[in-house]
């Protein structure tokens, strides 16, 4: 039982977080590059479960559970290279 807990727990903490890819998104700015990616995604991260960043992130037409951060990553100037990845 106390394994089966510990399994959960290492599951929830580790498997449930969707990481954006560089490789996934182009941003036509100039001095872009991976590390500024990087940057901006752990901090779009750090805001998805403000009810704000959702509303931001529908008005810019995203929907679904990653509404926040490509709302904020798209403020930040990077666009998905195929739209509907996440």
């Amino acid at each position: 039982m106390k394994y089966s807990i510990l399994a959960l727990a290492i599951l929830v903490l580790t498997g449930c977080g969707e990481n954006l890819k560089y490789d996934d998104f182009i941003n036509p700015g100039p001095g872009k590059t991976e590390t500024s990616f990087q940057e901006d995604s752990r901090k779009c991260e750090a805001i998805k479960e403000k009810f704000s960043s959702t509303i931001k992130g529908r008005e810019l037409g995203f929907k679904g559970k990653n509404t926040a951060i490509l709302g904020c990553m798209k403020e930040k100037g990077w666009e998905q290279k195929s739209p509907g990845l996440y």
